[in-house]
């Protein structure tokens, strides 16, 4: 009896499982539920377009890790309206030009027939003088003088000197104004250091050239310094200090 009670649980759970195999057992399938007496159909949906299935896809830290996911629009700049890049880090070239023009050309300084208007006067731009004394160093340098440590500490001794002078015969004046009015008029001593390039100056003529360099350069200098500064009774005052430090440069460049 217990052996036909074995057979029988054998029977029952081989034939209940629904074709159980080595202890593994096929699930049942389900049959579609309907609802309202109609069959509920279910049809596949459409895939997705590329570009999202693209950004689906996309990590989590984006392209390279910086932003998050998803594409992120890149907006185009327009640079047609800002400034150019000298005059964003303060160098003028109309004004440079202007200056040079106004040491070089005797009408403005000594005929006094033409003016600059007074932004050119009241800006006191640096990389003019800057080139300017660079110049000069390398015109000697090429006549076989190294002169770059006295032209710098002659301009810097100048510079101070002037500063002092100039506040204390006007209202005030920055000491960038008066170094970009000296090395503006350094240039007749560039000219001087040319001339010594090709003809010798330790003579007669090397005086004379050299004494007009000066003169010249001392005389644009006070011109700038009495237009920008209003110092109408001056001139001749401020003239004389002038003078000497351009004579100073000259004895450098001949000598």
């Amino acid at each position: 009896m217990e052996q036909q009670w074995h057979d029988s649980s054998f029977d029952a759970a081989g034939g209940s499982g629904g074709g159980q195999q080595g202890g593994y057992t096929q699930p049942q399938q389900r049959a579609p539920s309907s609802q309202g007496g109609q069959q509920q159909m279910f049809t596949p949906s459409a895939p997705p377009p590329p570009q999202q299935q693209q950004q689906q896809h996309a990590p989590a830290g984006g392209m390279f890790g910086f932003m998050g996911g998803g594409s992120v629009p890149v907006e185009s700049e327009d640079y047609s309206s800002e400034p150019p890049l000298l005059n964003e880090i303060g160098i003028d070239l109309e004004h440079i030009r202007k200056k040079t023009q106004t040491v070089l050309d005797p009408r403005y300084f000594l005929l006094e027939k033409l003016h600059l208007g007074q932004e050119y006067y009241e800006d006191a731009d640096l990389a003019g003088p800057l080139v300017i004394n660079i110049l000069l160093g390398t015109i000697l340098m090429l006549s076989g003088a190294m002169r770059f440590s006295a032209i710098y500490g002659l301009a810097l001794f100048c510079c101070i000197g002037m500063y002092v002078l100039m506040n204390m015969m006007s209202n005030g004046v920055k000491l960038s104004k008066v170094v970009s009015v000296l090395g503006y008029s350094l240039l007749p001593i560039v000219g001087l250091a040319t001339v010594d390039l090709i003809l010798p100056l330790q003579n007669l003529f090397g005086f004379l050239v050299g004494a007009f360099a000066v003169v010249w350069s001392a005389l644009a200098a006070s011109y700038i310094f009495e237009t920008s500064l209003k110092m109408n009774e001056k001139r001749w005052l401020v003239a004389y200090p002038l003078l000497l430090c351009y004579a100073a440069f000259a004895l450098i460049t001949v000598f």
